[in-house]
């Protein structure tokens, strides 16, 4: 074989290799938002009401929402549900979820792994300060996770046989899934 059918091989090779490098690392290869477990964005609240049991309506700063009654439990800790829809109606469509949890710190810090195992890495990241961020900018939908440290509490003088909470023990969490007709 010539010199030049090598080098124009090996540089084929590596402009292949750089393709797929690029495209499995970019959003496009990335599993799309397209709802929450069993639910998709624009399902209306009759349609979410026949697959989970719905607390009564909630106004959130003018928003219509429903909390699941059942908890959802990841990573070992319990999270409530909010679902958000865009009108207060059994045909108001759903347009974010939020899950809201707290926990052992240490435990909480395995859902950003669950999450790029599920959605692959995250668009934003931003751990260098005690409250955590990942975001997850998608077609159908943006996905964030914040993750705060709990702060300390007060010893309660009559309770001696508890040790005192250390800070970084405990944190709360958030999970939001909006939809990207929500999303600004």
């Amino acid at each position: 074989m010539s010199k030049k059918v090598i080098l124009l091989t090996v540089a084929v090779l590596l402009a292949t290799a750089a393709g797929v490098f690029f495209y499995k690392n970019s959003t496009f290869s990335q599993k799309d938002i397209t709802g929450w477990q069993k639910l998709t964005w624009g399902m209306t609240h009759a349609q979410v009401s026949k697959l989970y049991k719905l607390g009564p309506w909630q106004d959130s700063g003018g928003i219509a929402s429903c909390a699941l009654v059942d908890q959802n439990q990841l990573v070992d800790s319990q999270f409530t549900a909010y679902l958000y829809f865009s009108e207060k109606s059994e045909s108001g469509k759903l347009t974010e979820v939020l899950l809201m949890g707290d926990g052992l710190a240490a435990k909480l810090m395995g859902l950003p792994e669950l999450l790029v195992n599920q959605y692959g890495q995250p668009t934003k990241t931003d751990t260098d300060t005690p409250m955590k961020n990942w975001s997850w900018d998608r077609k159908s939908a943006r996905l964030m996770l914040m993750i705060i440290p709990a702060p300390e509490e007060e010893p309660d003088m009559m309770d001696i046989d508890r040790a005192p909470q250390v800070e970084s023990d405990l944190a709360n969490c958030s999970i939001r899934y909006i939809s990207a007709l929500n999303v600004k």
